[in-house]
């Protein structure tokens, strides 16, 4: 009952260890989900009966993408019509005068999330680009369980498809996978494939586990990762994510 819609990939901030890869020295982009995108989102939803709790927009920095009016716009109309207790929120890092522009002028029942971050170190963040898959003791993990993120923040939908969660989503782009689903999903079974696929990348799996346990470590990088750690695959996905951006299926 509960997406986050990764809008864009634009960030106006370099924060070390974004986890959508937005950062300095990472892969950032200025491609962005279509309105045309979040229709057929909305469509699906009202053809599932399925009534949205809370649909989140996050990037990236929201506020950067072009059409997010357009985007809000849509997403109201499913809630005045279908889903009259949905709450949607813009997330947006509040950074600079555009930002704070484009908050201020929100169409009124749009609630904000400001994470007020500044550029690059950012308290909190983990060593993300450090992949289980290049530690020895990851061998043999069942990556197909996921990490808690899903568990406590719901579905993610990026302009290649749905993942278990945004952040999934941002590591596809990066390393070409180019496993988003094009339908939303009817239960979480159908997302085992993506997590076995792309948790294997991800330092959020590193250290969480599914149950939330360790989340009281979030702000130490347990596991002696320090922040802004680059493991090898990661190094690899940058260097020919630089050299060619992966090309993935639109949803």
């Amino acid at each position: 009952d509960r997406i986050i819609i990764d809008v864009t990939h634009d960030c106006d901030l370099g924060c070390r260890d974004c986890n959508r890869s937005c950062g300095a020295g990472q892969a950032p982009a200025t491609e962005g989900i279509a309105p045309e995108q979040v229709r057929r989102f909305v469509a699906e939803s009202v053809a599932a009966g399925r009534r949205w709790r809370r649909i989140m927009l996050e990037g990236g920095e929201p506020t950067l993408h072009p059409r997010l009016e357009e985007i809000l716009d849509i997403l109201l109309r499913y809630r005045r019509e279908h889903a009259p207790a949905c709450v949607i929120e813009v997330c947006s890092n509040g950074h600079g005068e555009r930002a704070r522009r484009v908050l201020a002028g929100l169409p009124p029942g749009v609630a904000v999330k400001d994470s007020a971050k500044r550029p690059v170190a950012e308290q909190g963040h983990l060593a993300f680009n450090v992949a289980p898959a290049d530690l020895p003791a990851f061998a043999g993990a069942d990556f197909a369980e996921g990490c808690y993120i899903h568990f406590i923040f719901g579905l993610g939908l990026t302009r290649a498809g749905y993942y278990p969660h945004p952040v999934c989503g941002g590591i596809d782009r990066v390393f070409g996978f180019d496993v988003g689903l094009k339908r939303l999903p009817a239960s979480a079974a159908e997302l085992a494939g993506q997590m076995r696929r792309l948790c294997p990348w991800c330092g959020h799996f590193r250290e969480f586990r599914p149950n939330g346990h360790r989340t009281s470590r979030w702000r130490r990088n347990a596991g002696g990762q320090p922040p802004g750690a680059l493991s090898p695959s990661w190094e690899a996905a940058y260097r020919a994510f630089r050299s060619r951006p992966p090309r993935l299926t639109p949803y």
